[in-house]
């Protein structure tokens, strides 16, 4: 009598081997909100924790020593432009008078002389009230780049100085983040090489994604950035950087993480199910049915396990049909009833844990 059991017939597709690392959260962008000028914070502009745009007023210092600079700049001007209004009239006269013989030439070239001076003296005054004028536009410090702000590190009341070491707040951007992996460079040729077979296989990215410590998927489609060009003399790590889509912000600047990062792609690879692997006496091998409906084992050269699926290198090829379950009560040559496994799906990606 055949004996039933639950088979699947394997098949090729395309696969690829990725390395589980341990990582850490970077902000893409990160900004220290300083003062350029000295004063009291009269005025918090913003909700702390929330985001905000480039350009946008953050805190304000108190104006008015500012504004009386800008008025007495204005003042000075005014006064440098008048002057030189009169001494242009003044040598317009000396000129007409030059050709009449009543005045000197040397008094001509001292008019000369006076005029320049004053056109000096009135962009020097122009300078100085664009330099009065920048400084009383700095009393409202705005943010320099979109982000999240934290909390005010300097509070409504505080004296700030423009050579200040603390800041009163910090932004990062984080809308897209960096992932920073660091690994043994021995790592990197098997990475480059599955990265630059999957961009032609696929002609697009080879996907990264990110997860917690759970496993819990928080971003896809992460790009490789770069690695470093110095690989650190005592661990023999070097900085992998990866850059990941962070727009629902999970990705919090700090947080560790794990980022899954191709290192190997087989265009057509053979995964078998786990309940299909027999251990006997220092082999692997699986069950096998024939055309005829019989049983027989046969040995195979496993490779990487993950999701419940081993990757296959030698000793199946598509279209052989393997046991899942039932294999205990087989014997070599025994005939079989073969039913359909109720789980026949083979993944499509497996994870290495590397350390």
């Amino acid at each position: 009598m055949a004996v039933n059991v639950a088979a699947v017939k394997v098949s090729a597709q395309p696969f690829t081997v990725f390395y589980d690392l341990p990582a850490r959260v970077v902000a893409l962008r990160t900004a220290e909100i300083r003062p350029q000028v000295s004063g009291i914070i009269t005025g918090r502009l913003f909700e702390q924790g929330t985001t905000v745009e480039k350009g946008q007023p953050l805190f304000q210092i108190e104006a008015a020593p500012f504004r009386a600079e800008v008025n007495t700049a204005k003042a000075a001007l005014a006064r440098s432009e008048a002057a030189l209004a009169l001494a242009e009239n003044q040598l317009k006269r000396l000129n007409e008078l030059k050709q009449s013989g009543s005045v000197s030439v040397q008094s001509v070239d001292e008019a000369f002389y006076q005029r320049d001076q004053l056109k000096a003296e009135v962009q020097q005054a122009q300078a100085t009230l664009e330099r009065r004028q920048l400084d009383l536009d700095f009393t409202v410090i705005k943010a320099p780049i979109a982000g999240r702000v934290d909390e005010e590190l300097v509070s409504v009341g505080g004296l700030v100085t423009a050579l200040g070491t603390t800041p009163l707040a910090i932004i990062r951007q984080v809308d897209d983040v960096y992932v920073d992996v660091r690994q043994k460079a021995s790592l990197l040729s098997e990475m480059r090489t599955a990265i630059n077979q999957l961009k032609k296989t696929q002609n697009s990215p080879a996907s990264i994604s990110i997860s917690d410590s759970n496993g819990n998927l928080l971003s896809e489609n992460g790009s490789l950035l770069f690695t470093s060009m110095k690989v650190n003399e005592n661990s023999g790590d070097l900085l992998i950087r990866l850059q990941a889509d962070n727009a629902d912000q999970t990705l919090i600047p700090g947080m560790f993480v794990r980022a899954s990062i191709p290192s190997q792609y087989y265009e057509n690879a053979l995964l078998i199910p786990q309940q299909a692997v027999v251990r006997s006496m220092g082999n692997t091998q699986i069950w096998m049915v024939d055309a005829d409906g019989q049983a027989s084992l046969q040995t195979v050269d496993l490779g990487s396990l993950k999701d419940g699926h081993y990757l296959v290198h030698s000793g199946l090829k598509p279209g052989d049909e393997i046991v899942v379950s039932g294999g205990d009560k087989l014997q070599e040559g025994m005939s079989v009833s073969v039913s359909p496994a109720e789980d026949t799906s083979l993944v499509s990606r497996v994870k290495q844990g590397k350390q």
